[in-house]
């Protein structure tokens, strides 16, 4: 990378950089631009999913309900308060 690119990356930046630090700076992008450039090498083909290897969820049969309302009661009486079939808690607004 150029130092007169450097300048104008600073610039558009809005950063002082002073001529010591250029050099410097000039170093660690060129670093950084060469292992961007090494990963782009890479390709696409190193982060190919093999399809049989994918972990996969894996969900029981939703079969033995319960009867509607057979816990009401016992989770309503778990609550601090309650109205009536509801849990009862403090307006927030």
């Amino acid at each position: 990378m150029q130092l007169e690119e450097l300048k104008k990356l600073a610039e558009l930046a809005r950063i002082e950089v002073d001529t010591e630090e250029l050099s410097g700076l000039q170093k660690d992008m060129e670093s950084v631009l060469e292992y961007v450039s090494r990963v782009k090498e890479i390709g696409e083909s190193a982060f190919h999913v093999d399809e049989g290897r994918v972990p996969r969820n894996v969900m029981r049969d939703d079969s033995g309900q319960h009867e509607s309302g057979i816990y009401t009661e016992e989770l309503l009486s778990l609550a601090p308060q309650r109205e009536k079939n509801y849990v009862k808690v403090k307006k927030i607004l």
